[in-house]
C-alpha cells in the first residue's frame, strides 16, 4: 500500500514539475526549463522527448558540450531519425568547429538530402573553411530544394532561402564574378528588405557592375577599326 502510494506522489509530482518545465520552455525561461527537466529525469531518465527538450534548452543558453551529450545518447537510440545529427552538427557550429558540423550535416544530409537548414548550414561551414566551391555546390542544392518544396514548406524555410542567397551573392562577389552575384542579392533583399548588410551588398554589387559596363564602353570607345581612322583621317 505505501509502495503504491509512493508511486502515485511521485507520478504526481513528475507531472506538477513537467508542467512547469514545458511552461517555462514555452515562454523561453529556459533556466527554469533546465531545472525541471532535471529533476523529472533523474528519477526516470528513459523519457527520449525530455532529454531532447532538455538538451534544446541547455543549446539556448550555450550549453554546448551538455548538449552534445544528451544527443549522442539519442542518436544512438535512433539512428534513422535525421534531427539528432543536425542538432549534433548545430552545436558544432556553435562552436565554431566547422569540420565537424559539416560531419554532422553530411550525416544528416545522408538522412534527408533536401534538408535546407542543414544545407545552408553547411555552405555557411564551408564559406568559414573558405571552402567556396564546396560552399556553392551547398548553397545551390539548397536553393534549388527549397523552390521544389510545397507552398507552405517554402514559407516554413523562406528565411533560409534568403540566407542562402546572401551567401551565394557573397561568394559569386569574393571571387570577382559581380554580374552572377546580382541576382541571388536581389533575391535575398526581396525576402527581407530590412536588413541593411544585405542592401548593402547589393548596392555595392550593382555599383561594381556599373563601374565595369562604364570600363567595358570606355574600352570600346577608343579601340576605333583602323579602317575607320583613316576615313576619318582624310575629312
Amino acid at each position: 500500500m505505501i509502495c503504491e502510494m509512493a508511486k502515485i506522489l511521485s507520478g504526481v509530482q513528475q507531472q506538477r514539475e513537467l508542467k512547469i518545465g514545458f511552461q517555462a520552455f514555452k515562454e523561453c525561461r529556459w533556466q527554469d526549463a533546465i531545472l525541471c527537466f532535471r529533476q523529472v529525469l533523474e528519477r526516470d531518465p528513459d523519457q527520449p522527448e525530455i532529454v531532447e527538450s532538455l538538451a534544446f534548452a541547455l543549446s539556448q543558453v550555450g550549453a554546448y558540450h551538455e548538449a552534445l551529450k544528451l544527443l549522442a545518447s539519442l542518436c544512438k537510440q535512433q539512428p534513422e531519425a535525421y534531427k539528432w545529427p543536425y542538432m549534433i552538427g548545430y552545436q558544432y557550429y556553435m562552436l565554431r568547429d566547422w569540420a565537424q558540423s559539416i560531419a554532422w550535416f553530411d550525416r544528416t544530409l545522408s538522412l534527408h538530402p533536401a534538408y535546407i537548414k542543414a544545407l545552408y548550414r553547411k555552405g555557411y561551414a564551408h564559406f568559414q573553411l573558405k571552402q567556396y566551391d564546396d560552399c556553392l555546390k551547398s548553397l545551390q542544392k539548397c536553393i534549388s530544394s527549397w523552390r521544389c518544396l510545397p507552398p507552405e514548406s517554402q514559407q516554413r524555410n523562406r528565411k533560409y532561402y534568403g540566407k542562402a542567397n546572401f551567401l551565394l551573392g557573397k561568394v559569386y562577389m569574393r571571387q570577382g564574378f559581380t554580374l552572377k552575384a546580382r541576382r541571388p542579392l536581389q533575391v535575398a533583399v526581396q525576402i527581407n528588405d530590412n536588413n541593411s548588410d544585405w542592401r548593402y551588398a547589393l548596392g555595392k554589387c550593382n555599383l561594381l557592375n556599373m563601374l565595369g559596363m562604364k570600363d567595358i564602353i570606355l574600352h570600346s570607345a577608343f579601340r576605333i577599326p583602323v579602317s575607320l581612322s583613316i576615313r576619318v583621317s582624310k575629312y
